[in-house]
């Protein structure tokens, strides 16, 4: 994928390619479907569904966002992601810091799943007395 990033410019306006990843509907609209729009011979390729497919998620989630904060979206100081697809993949990266306006920042543990899981137990357990609490020990890798 990487290789194929790099050889496609993406295209932009009516040229762009065009993926909406929600093929198992969202939260708020369960029903809805993906789509990929705007297919062209010059623009279907692998690099360019690769592209639109990295920006159709990246898409999705900005519009998540503003659908739960319509006010508040542009009020955020910090980006922070976590999540193989992010450690690996610097197109996406680009593209989520693009999409947010803000430098993107990775968490500092590599497996976040586990470190999630653990911090869940700890709240459970009544070790730590809040998931407000948990949060504090995530931390953002090291600059």
């Amino acid at each position: 994928m990487s290789r194929l990033l790099s050889e496609q410019v993406p295209g932009s306006g009516s040229t762009a390619l065009t993926v909406n990843t929600q093929f198992l509907g969202t939260r708020t609209a369960p029903e809805k479907r993906g789509s990929v729009e705007g297919i062209t011979l010059e623009n279907f390729t692998p690099g360019g569904l690769a592209h639109a497919f990295l920006q159709g998620m990246v898409d999705e989630l900005h519009g998540f966002l503003t659908e739960m904060e319509p006010q508040g979206a542009n009020t955020f100081t910090r980006l922070i992601g976590s999540g193989n697809a992010l450690r690996t993949n610097p197109v996406l990266c680009a593209k989520a810091e693009a999409a947010f306006g803000l430098s993107l920042e990775l968490g500092e543990h590599a497996e976040e799943a586990a470190v999630g899981a653990a911090l869940c137990a700890a709240v459970g357990s009544g070790e730590i007395t809040s998931f407000s609490e948990a949060g504090a020990y995530l931390r953002a890798e090291p600059s």
